[in-house]
């Protein structure tokens, strides 16, 4: 998580027992990345480039173990949507993956789902956020990846992955497309928040939760970043203030969602 210079890092950190339905993919037990979000008692949802990882590590063949609330569970299919484009596993002599190619479309679409082995009894699922009035919320975002504060962006040669659970607060300001947008607001403009931040590498298929009539519901997935000026793209460290996030709007995918659960159940 990307987080500001002048608020004590601790204050971020969350406890991943209020948010069970949030869990890492990925975790070898020092450093924990991408993120996906329990929608349903047997699926999550997170990126579709976090699928591709998926298939690296080959869960198709062989059970690919995650925690989600503490208990152990397997992914076994991944499915995103046509329009983002594809993954195919190339295999050595042997039958094992020794990459993945993969064929880019349509990046407005990186979003997947995961469908679980076993059912998920002890945990609600988070539900999803199905208006398409998104600019001005507030939102949450969760993760465990790298650590990096806004004045300084994200570090060239040592990424911070310490394993920690943080939180981050923003509002999003425009939409467009399956896309919405919010901005890393520097602590001297007056639309920062308390707990302003944005993600980080490692936070990628992360949830943005919105508060709607006392229930949290999840309104984004992590996508994406970059600077509005083309010029600071090419020139300046990635993650500092200014930077601007983009996450996949739930409510453009909502359909797609339920069509693919309804027709893999």
């Amino acid at each position: 998580m990307l987080i500001r210079h002048d608020i004590a890092p601790e204050n971020y950190l969350a406890d991943e027992t209020d948010y069970p339905a949030i869990f890492p993919l990925f975790d070898n037990g020092k450093m924990k990345d991408g993120v996906a979000t329990l929608i349903n008692s047997k699926w999550a949802v997170t990126a579709a480039h976090c699928a591709v990882d998926l298939y690296k590590k080959d869960f198709e063949n062989h059970p690919f173990l995650v925690q989600i609330g503490s208990r152990g569970n397997i992914i076994v299919k991944a499915i995103v949507p046509e329009q983002v484009g594809s993954a195919k596993p190339i295999r050595d002599g042997s039958g094992k993956v020794k990459k993945v190619k993969v064929t880019v479309r349509d990046l407005s679409y990186d979003i997947a789902l995961l469908k679980l082995k076993n059912e998920v009894k002890h945990i609600p699922p988070i539900s999803l956020y199905q208006h398409e009035d998104e600019v001005g919320k507030s939102i949450l975002m969760l993760g465990w990846g790298d650590l990096g504060t806004g004045d300084k962006g994200i570090p060239r040669f040592k990424l911070v992955n310490d394993g920690k659970f943080r939180l981050a607060t923003n509002k999003i300001t425009e939409t467009d497309g399956n896309y919405l947008f919010f901005e890393f607001d520097n602590p001297n403009s007056k639309d920062a928040l308390l707990l302003e931040g944005v993600n980080g590498p490692g936070d990628s298929g992360g949830p943005a939760l919105v508060n709607t009539g006392g229930e949290t519901q999840l309104i984004g997935v992590s996508s994406g970043g970059r600077y509005k000026n083309i010029f600071r793209n090419l020139f300046s460290r990635k993650g500092c203030y200014g930077w601007q996030e983009y996450y996949i709007r739930i409510s453009k995918m909502y359909a797609w969602i339920n069509q693919v659960i309804s027709e893999n159940s």
